[in-house]
């Protein structure tokens, strides 16, 4: 482990203070990174990372510098920053980490580990020179550590609505989109299917709220072995667009082409983007831990909320998996209970509950108890190899999928930083 690693661990990742004041401080002190560069500032329940990715590629094709800062995850921090499609540089990184250490001591305050991530990814962007970047919310919108002042912010993302952090958010989804929705400052694209939040968004923002469906339509979806292929229709041109994904969910066509209609937006803007070359570019985005396929018959996901988990398991009865063997856990903070409900619309499913080495982690006996509550065949083994193990001897002809958090799936995925 490096100082650096040191450091940043130090931090406390599950410290949170909602508060922007300290942020902004530490951002005018080092004379604003942020507004370096154009900014499109992604929030949403789900999707967020894998629109990134989409939209990072589809500026990166048109020959743009770009940035991309996503959380959490999955090996090292260093995955949430990345420079033109790859890890910062490390002595870039290092010489900012230092010079932000500095700032923050010389001026008696402090960041949580989110805060200073965050203006860490602004400080590398602005020195190696990035001109585009897109920026992932961490937590809701109004208060996340990402929702601050940017001379350039082109575009505004909400990928999604769902029930998640009720205690921190609100316990409804019009409440959950209305903290959301604070990123928003200039043209939002908003994708939303319940009338009722596109009703609210339609009232607030008039003219500049944008949906993905007005620019580019899923009609169809086809699997195969190495993921989907998606006829899109292109409504502004009048023709249809065939893609072909790495991944396997049916949502990441949906991904794509909210990707796609940002960069039409945009474009509209009088910003140079290659159309023909975006999707290209959104082909040859793969995103670890999306249903990632790690062997013949093992997957790894890192869906962990009801709608994560739908889309999850939809995914894998298109793909004829036959019967999953799930081994899962995950973080106190989570609705296990509507999750394991999910898990139960899959008929031929058991599950291995396992331990997280993590503050935050459920215990896997409670998680048990309500897997047997909810009627799901299960096992308890919290020592996640000898867990991998069990899944392999019981799982018949089907295939196993590891998931439920990101913090168990780092454990099987090796990510490239």
């Amino acid at each position: 482990m490096t100082d650096i690693d040191g450091y940043i661990s130090s931090l406390n990742e599950f410290k949170f203070d909602y508060s922007l004041g300290r942020i902004k401080n530490i951002l005018a002190l080092l004379d604003n990174p942020q507004d370096a560069f154009g900014v499109i500032h992604i929030a949403g329940s789900n999707g967020k990372g894998t629109t990134a990715a989409f939209i990072e590629a589809i500026f990166r094709a048109s020959e743009y510098k770009t940035g991309v800062y996503t959380s959490p995850h999955i090996n090292n921090f260093r995955e949430r920053v990345a420079v033109n499609g790859k890890s910062a540089p490390e002595d870039i990184l290092s010489k900012n980490v230092n010079l932000l250490k500095k700032t923050i001591k010389k001026n008696s305050t402090y960041l949580t580990y989110f805060e200073f991530m965050t203006v860490l990814a602004f400080l590398v962007f602005r020195e190696c020179g990035v001109e585009i970047a897109v920026i992932e919310a961490g937590l809701g919108g109004r208060y996340d550590a990402t929702n601050v002042n940017y001379a350039a912010k082109l575009l505004s993302v909400i990928t999604s609505v769902s029930l998640e952090h009720t205690q921190l958010l609100g316990n409804t989804c019009l409440k959950i989109l209305k903290e959301k929705e604070e990123i928003v400052k200039g043209a939002g694209l908003f994708n939303l299917k319940d009338n009722n939040l596109r009703k609210h968004v339609k009232k607030r923002f008039g003219q500049i709220a944008f949906f993905p469906e007005d620019y580019f339509k899923v009609e169809n979806i086809s699997h195969n072995i190495s993921g989907i292929n998606a006829k899109l229709k292109d409504v502004k041109n009048k023709r249809p667009i065939m893609i072909k994904l790495l991944m396997h969910e049916d949502v990441m066509a949906q991904n794509a082409a909210m990707a796609l209609a940002a960069a039409e937006i945009i474009r509209s803007m009088d910003v140079n983007v290659d159309m023909k070359k975006a999707v290209k570019a959104v082909e040859r985005v793969r995103v670890a831990g999306r249903l990632q396929k790690i062997s013949k018959d093992t997957f790894v996901s890192v869906a962990h909320n009801p709608e994560a988990v739908d889309a999850m398991f939809s995914a894998l009865a298109k793909m004829l998996a036959g019967k999953v063997t799930y081994i899962f856990s995950a973080l106190k903070d989570k609705d296990i209970k509507s999750v394991l409900q999910s898990v139960k619309k899959y008929k031929n499913v058991q599950l291995v509950i396992t331990a997280i080495n993590n503050d935050r982690a459920e215990d896997p006996s409670v998680i048990k108890k309500l897997a047997d509550k909810a009627g799901l065949k299960s096992y308890l083994e919290p020592d996640n190899d000898k867990a991998f193990a069990l899944a392999r001897k019981i799982k018949g002809r089907g295939v196993v999928v590891i998931g439920g958090s990101f913090y168990l799936a780092g454990k099987f995925i090796k990510t490239k930083i």
